[in-house]
């Protein structure tokens, strides 16, 4: 089995947002804040071969069809996760499975990319099985208020 990670960019986020009850004093040391109280924070995906076959894709990164509604994040250093992954060798039709840790657009936006013609979306890794936890698809579907600007149907 091979694991490697691919760093698909970089965005801000609210502190208190993404860290809510826990003390600024407890991780502004480890993901330190600007004056507006944004912390830099790195977008991953995890590539898995197995000697079986599969090649599996954890998570996909922002991607870019929803960057202009989203541009308050400030996103820098994305990279095109398709020539991210021709770089390591795999096609995106060479991909079994894509994992979805949750679905929130820092993790599934490139997990469709949108076709010029149609402007419709379609599935970005055409012949890949895509998984998400049952929990997680009911938080897509049913929202909390505070989750839900956090989700955009065409990443599904």
């Amino acid at each position: 089995m091979k694991i490697e990670l691919i760093e698909s960019g970089y965005f801000l986020a609210d502190g208190g947002a993404m860290f809510g009850a826990i003390p600024k004093l407890a991780w502004k040391r480890r993901y330190p804040c600007n004056d507006e109280n944004q912390c830099r924070l790195t977008m991953r995906c995890v590539l898995v071969r197995t000697g079986c076959g599969r090649v599996i894709l954890i998570d996909t990164g922002a991607g870019n069809k929803q960057l202009k509604a989203l541009s308050y994040y400030k996103f820098s250093e994305l990279i095109d996760l398709e020539e991210a992954l021709l770089s390591k060798g795999v096609t995106a039709d060479m991909v079994t499975d894509v994992v979805l840790s949750h679905l929130h657009f820092d993790h599934c936006g490139y997990a469709t990319v949108k076709d010029s013609p149609s402007h419709s979306a379609r599935p970005a890794f055409p012949n890949a099985t895509y998984w998400v936890g049952e929990t997680q698809w009911n938080n897509f579907i049913h929202p909390t208020p505070l989750e839900a600007d956090a989700y955009f149907p065409e990443n599904l």
